[in-house]
C-alpha cells in the first residue's frame, strides 16, 4: 500500500485520525495517521483506541463459536432453552415452526426488526441491564423485543438480535458479558488494548468527529457491547484476523476448529451475502469478506480474504456521512487491493 497516496487521501478528506493494520500470510503491519482529538498533539499510535461501533459483532460471533464448542449451547437450539432471566416473547404462529436460534440472531434472521429511534449513544460509564432493554424500559428501546416476522424469513439488520445473543451468553456463563469476553478472547489473543468502555482521562483513545472535523460525542459509549460497544485497536482486530486465518489451519490459540470458523463464512438461510457476524462477497471467485463499524464520530471497516490469509483493518475517528465504499476508507481499500 502506498503510504504517501493515503496520506495525500486523508488530507483531502479532512480526517482527523486514522489507524490501518494489513496482513498478509499471518504477518501484521501497522500504520497510523493524525491525532486523536482535533486541534491537539495526541497523535495517533500503535495502542491508540477507535470504537469499533457494529465490528463489535464479528468479535461477539466469535466468542459465541467458542462457547458452542465447549458445549455451552449450540448455534441452532431454540434460544429459550438457555435463557434464564428473560425470554423471548411467545409469538404464534411466528415462531411455532422455527424459533429464535443463535445462527439466526448472529445472521440477522431472527425475526427481530429494531424499533425506529433505538439504539442511540449514552453516556461514559452508563450501565444498562440488557433484561431492561429488551423489555423497552429503558431510553435506549422502548418497545419490548420479540419477533415480528418469521424467523428466518427474511433479514433485518438487528442491533437488538445481539443484545439477546448478549442475554443467553451471560445467563449459561452467569458473569458478565464483558468478562467472559476477557476470558475467552481478549486474553488468549493478548488484545491488550480492548475494553467495552474507556475513561474520560484515558489519553490513548480517540474522540469521535463530524464530518466537519469538530468533536462530536468525545468518547462513544453503547451500552450494549455485544452488538456495538467495542474500544479496540486496529492491532488487536487483526490479532482477531490472524487467528481465523490460523484456526482454518488447526493452528489457532483459542482452540476454534476448522469447521467452526467455516459457519462464520458461510452463507446462512440461503442468503450466500450473510454470514455469522460477517458480510460475504465473491470477488473473482475468491471469498471476500467484510464487517462495517458505523457510529457516533466513528467510521471502520475490515475486511479479509481467507484463502489467502490477507486482510485488512481501517478505523477512523469521524464519521463523514457516506457510507465506507463512498468515503476515505473505500479510497484505502483500493490502495490495498
Amino acid at each position: 500500500m502506498d503510504k504517501r497516496k493515503v496520506e495525500q487521501l486523508i488530507r483531502e478528506w479532512n480526517v482527523p485520525g486514522v489507524s490501518i493494520a494489513t496482513i498478509n500470510q499471518n504477518e501484521v503491519k501497522q500504520i497510523h495517521y493524525g491525532v486523536l482529538e482535533a486541534d491537539t498533539s495526541y497523535d495517533v499510535g500503535d495502542t491508540s483506541m477507535f470504537h469499533a461501533c457494529s465490528m463489535s459483532k464479528l468479535v461477539t460471533a466469535i466468542l459465541v463459536m467458542k462457547l458452542t464448542e465447549e458445549g455451552a449451547f449450540t448455534l441452532d437450539e431454540n434460544i429459550n432453552d438457555k435463557l434464564k432471566s428473560w425470554k423471548v416473547k411467545d409469538s404464534p404462529p411466528l415462531i411455532e415452526e422455527q424459533p429464535v436460534t443463535l445462527r439466526l440472531l448472529l445472521s440477522h434472521q431472527g425475526g427481530i426488526i429494531d424499533p425506529d429511534g433505538s439504539f442511540s449513544n449514552g453516556t461514559i460509564g452508563e450501565n444498562v441491564r440488557m433484561q431492561d432493554l429488551l423489555d423497552g424500559k429503558t431510553a435506549f428501546c422502548s418497545e419490548t423485543i420479540e419477533p415480528n416476522v418469521q424467523p428466518g424469513s427474511e433479514f433485518h439488520y438487528s442491533d437488538a438480535g445481539y443484545c439477546i445473543v448478549q442475554q443467553v451468553i451471560e445467563d449459561v456463563c452467569d458473569t458478565s458479558f464483558e468478562d467472559v469476553m476477557r476470558m475467552k478472547i481478549f486474553e488468549p489473543l493478548n488484545m491488550n488494548e480492548s475494553a467495552y468502555r474507556v475513561s474520560e482521562h484515558n489519553k490513548t483513545a480517540a474522540c469521535g468527529h463530524n464530518k466537519n472535523g469538530v468533536v462530536t460525542d468525545k468518547y462513544t459509549h453503547y451500552p450494549f457491547p455485544a452488538a456495538s460497544g467495542l474500544w479496540t485497536t486496529s492491532r488487536d482486530l487483526a490479532r482477531v484476523l490472524v487467528e481465523l486465518f490460523e484456526s482454518l489451519e488447526g493452528k489457532g490459540k483459542l482452540g476454534l476448529t476448522k469447521e467452526a470458523v467455516e459457519q462464520l463464512l458461510t452463507g446462512q438461510g440461503g442468503r450466500e451475502w450473510a454470514g455469522l457476524g460477517l458480510f460475504l462477497e465473491r470477488k473473482n471467485t475468491k471469498l471476500q469478506a467484510n464487517s462495517f463499524g458505523w457510529g457516533v464520530g466513528f467510521q471502520s471497516m475490515i475486511r479479509l480474504y481467507p484463502k489467502n490469509a490477507t486482510g485488512i483493518v481501517i478505523m477512523t475517528n469521524i464519521d463523514l456521512g457516506v457510507h465506507q465504499y463512498e468515503g476515505l476508507i473505500g479510497r484505502v481499500l483500493e490502495c490495498w487491493e
